[in-house]
């Protein structure tokens, strides 16, 4: 059986995540709205979603040094010459 993250909200509006064991997306959503809830989206869970932390948020990369110093830096060589 896989695993599969699932958002649900109840008939108060109540939102929640959790996450089912099913055969397929497909059967974990009819499950869901079988128990009268409002089936948000089902995704298979896989290794990278199987951490820890908030479903659905992706930390922003950003490059070593912001791009405002690496500006200054080049600004103040170019404004010796």
């Amino acid at each position: 059986m896989a695993q599969f993250l699932v958002k649900v909200a109840d008939e108060q509006g109540h939102l929640r995540q959790q996450v089912e064991h099913g055969y397929s997306e497909a059967e974990v959503h009819d499950r869901f709205t079988q128990q009268g809830y409002l089936v948000y989206w089902v995704k298979p869970r896989t290794l990278l979603s199987a951490g820890g932390g908030q479903f659905g948020r992706r930390g922003r990369l950003r490059p070593s040094g912001s791009a405002t110093s690496r500006y200054y830096s080049c600004w103040k060589m170019c404004a010796r010459g």
